[in-house]
């Protein structure tokens, strides 16, 4: 049951459920007419770009090899044998839950102040999902999660999008 609950928490780190939340805030704002909504779709949006493109960088750079690849050998970096696309350094679902997870925290948190409490567990449990279906090592996630961090939160305090009277894509 308990690799049950992680497949599940694990697509929260889907490139396609950031995608899927940033348009659905995006359209929940125009919808209603509240400017804190596409505010945050924007938001999640710039920051899923940022992360997305820095995570493939590093994961090019890096050439880990995945665990489910190479049992034996954690410490397999720049591997001939490792997919530059697809190789392990860093994690990009806890990149994806970790980045989203901090855009809608601070952007929400005037109004709903105990989000954290709800979305940085469910990027957690996001990335030890990952260790447990052994597609990424500890440090993968560890890094991963701290660079969707940080790339939220840099994205919520200096993005042209934050704190405008009119919140377009246009």
């Amino acid at each position: 049951t308990l690799d049950d609950f992680l497949d599940f928490m694990e697509r929260f780190g889907d490139s396609q459920t950031v995608i899927f939340t940033a348009l659905g805030r995006y359209a929940l704002g125009e919808l209603i007419g509240t400017e804190r909504d596409k505010e945050a779709g924007l938001l999640v949006a710039q920051s899923f770009v940022l992360s997305a493109g820095l995570t493939q960088v590093l994961k090019f750079g890096f050439r880990r090899d995945r665990p489910d690849d190479s049992r034996d050998d954690q410490y397999s970096f720049f591997s001939s044998d490792s997919s530059k696309t697809n190789s392990s350094f860093p994690s990009g679902h806890a990149t994806n839950a970790f980045s989203m997870a901090a855009v809608l925290t601070n952007v929400y948190d005037e109004s709903v102040p105990w989000l954290g409490w709800v979305l940085y567990p469910v990027a957690t449990m996001t990335s030890l999902a990952r260790i447990n279906n052994e597609r990424h090592w500890g440090s993968d996630v560890f890094l991963g999660g701290a660079l969707g961090y940080f790339i939220g939160r840099m994205v919520v305090h200096y993005s042209p999008f934050r704190g405008s009277q009119a919140v377009s894509i246009e």
